[in-house]
C-alpha cells in the first residue's frame, strides 16, 4: 500500500506540472491521471490485500490485542477493508482533481466550474467504486485461497481479459474503466 500512495503523489506531482506544458489539453491530462491510477494503485492496493494477511495478524498478535479490546479477527478484517478502500478512492482521485482544478484554474470562464463539478463528482464516483471493488476482491480473494490469493486473483483477472480479447461482449477490467474514464474525460471538457 505504500508504494501504491508513493505511486499516486508521483502523477500528482509529473501531472501538475505537465498541466503547464502548451498543447497537452485537460481531457488528455485527466485520461492519464485516472488511467495511470487505476492500473498502478488499485493493482499494488488489491495484491496487497489479497496476501495472506490473516495469518500474518495471528502472528503479529493484532488479533490477540484486539480481543483484549474487545474487538473480533471479523471485525478487524472488515476495518482493513475499509481502510483500503479510502486509500485506493484517494489515491486514484487526488491525482485527477489536481490536474482538473489546474485546468480549471487555467481556464477561468465561470461556466466552466459546472463542468468541473460535474467532472469532480464523476471522478470521486469512479474512485469510491474502483475502491470498493479492490477492496472486495483483494479481500475475497485472501479469504478464498488464504496462502494463494495473490495468485487466484492475478488468474481470475487474467482470465477475464482473455475473454474479453476473444470476445469483446465480454467484460473486462480494462475495457470497462476505458469507457468510464473516456466518459469522465469527456464531461470534463464539456461534451456529452
Amino acid at each position: 500500500m505504500r508504494f501504491a500512495r508513493l505511486y499516486s503523489i508521483g502523477i500528482l506531482l509529473s501531472l501538475a506540472l505537465s498541466s503547464f506544458v502548451p498543447g497537452l489539453g485537460a481531457a488528455v491530462l485527466l485520461r492519464a491521471a485516472l488511467t495511470s491510477a487505476s492500473w498502478a494503485v488499485a493493482g499494488f492496493s488489491v495484491l496487497a490485500m489479497a496476501g495472506d494477511l490473516d495469518s500474518r495478524d495471528a502472528e503479529e498478535g493484532v488479533l490477540r490485542l484486539g480481543k483484549l479490546h474487545g474487538v473480533s479477527a471479523r471485525a478487524v478484517a472488515l476495518a482493513r477493508a475499509f481502510a483500503a478502500l479510502l486509500r485506493v478512492a484517494v489515491a486514484v482521485a487526488a491525482p485527477a482533481l489536481v490536474v482538473l482544478c489546474v485546468a480549471w484554474l487555467k481556464a477561468g470562464p465561470i461556466d466552466a466550474l459546472g463542468r468541473a463539478v460535474v467532472a469532480a463528482l464523476s471522478i470521486a464516483g469512479y474512485a469510491l467504486s474502483l475502491g470498493v471493488l479492490v477492496s472486495a476482491f483483494g479481500r475475497a480473494a485472501a479469504t478464498l485461497a488464504p496462502r494463494a490469493g495473490r495468485l487466484l486473483f492475478f488468474t481470475l483477472f487474467a482470465f477475464s481479459e482473455l475473454a474479453h480479447f476473444r470476445n469483446a461482449r465480454i467484460p473486462s477490467y480494462s475495457a470497462v474503466s476505458s469507457r468510464i474514464i473516456d466518459s469522465i474525460a469527456r464531461r470534463a471538457q464539456g461534451g456529452a
